[in-house]
């Protein structure tokens, strides 16, 4: 009869052990991961390459964000450098426009009238050359 009850009562431990093993090895589910961009930047090697950016694109990196983070856009045009008569000389344009991430839309109007300044600027400096 001892040794029944000593068989049992190191069943019921070890029972016991494992079933609280098994409570707490339980994993509460996991937490989304928040992810805020705080800023996007694309250097190309010349203005043509601008005309290809897709703004939807652009607009979707941004709209997890929380609506009050702050978000930036830059754009860096790297040129050629260009040789007039005695001369050499290399211009690099950049624009960049920084604001709220729920106002998205008008940060992208912004690039996109920098974009055609740079465009401008680029091309009455290609004429006088």
């Amino acid at each position: 009869m001892n040794l029944k009850l000593i068989i049992m009562s190191k069943l019921i431990l070890i029972i016991c052990f494992f079933t609280s093993l098994l409570v707490f090895s339980q994993k509460s589910a996991p937490k989304a991961a928040y992810v805020n961009v705080t800023g996007f930047s694309i250097k190309v090697d010349s203005e043509e390459e601008l005309a290809t950016i897709n703004w939807d694109d652009i607009k979707s990196i941004f709209k997890d964000n929380d609506p009050e983070s702050n978000v930036s856009l830059e754009f860096k045009v790297k040129t050629k450098e260009t040789k007039d008569k005695k001369l050499k000389f290399k211009v690099d344009y950049s624009f960049k426009s920084v604001g709220k991430a729920k106002a998205i839309d008008t940060l992208i109007v912004r690039m996109k009238k920098g974009i055609n300044y740079i465009n401008k600027i680029t091309k009455k400096s290609n004429h006088e050359n």
